[in-house]
């Protein structure tokens, strides 16, 4: 490499720009594909394969006309309760989950007894009742019941 033949860069400055160098650490990117568009600009740029590792992201002086100020964030966030009514089932093996939000509590105690009771007429609980190894539990906001022994095959909870 042959030296340069340009002049020293002030003492604060690390390049000959007009303009003040800033100095940013830029964080790598978590999508894959991200990475890899990243390390393939890097590449065809260096004309030689580049991994994001190489980057050196961390140390990287920008001239202020390449930076863009994102806005400020919205500080006012909405709040609101939220209730989630989640039922979590298994019956000989076969099994499922959901999750339903609600703002109104009484929506989501409508909800769980709904589902409840919909277990109760045409689901598995009936039939496990008659079972000795039959466990129930609930409170006012839950129940849930399984065959002791075989909780992972059989069990329903909301």
């Amino acid at each position: 490499m042959e030296p340069s033949s340009r002049s020293a860069p002030e003492p604060t400055k690390e390049t000959e720009n007009d303009t003040p160098d800033i100095y940013c650490r830029f964080d790598l990117p978590v999508l894959s594909a991200d990475r890899k568009a990243l390390e393939r600009t890097f590449s065809e740029l260096y004309h030689e394969p580049k991994s994001v590792e190489d980057l050196g992201l961390d140390f990287v002086i920008m001239s202020p006309e390449m930076l863009i100020p994102l806005p400020a964030r919205n500080r006012i966030t909405p709040q609101a309760t939220l209730y989630i009514v989640a039922s979590h089932w298994a019956s000989d093996g076969e099994y499922g989950s959901y999750e339903i939000p609600f703002t109104s509590l009484i929506d989501a105690q409508r909800q769980f007894h709904d589902d409840l009771r919909e277990e109760q007429d045409g689901g598995s609980i009936d039939s496990w009742r008659q079972k000795s190894q039959f466990v129930e539990e609930e409170t006012q906001n839950s129940y849930e019941c399984y065959l002791d022994g075989e909780y992972c095959e059989n069990h329903f909870s909301t």
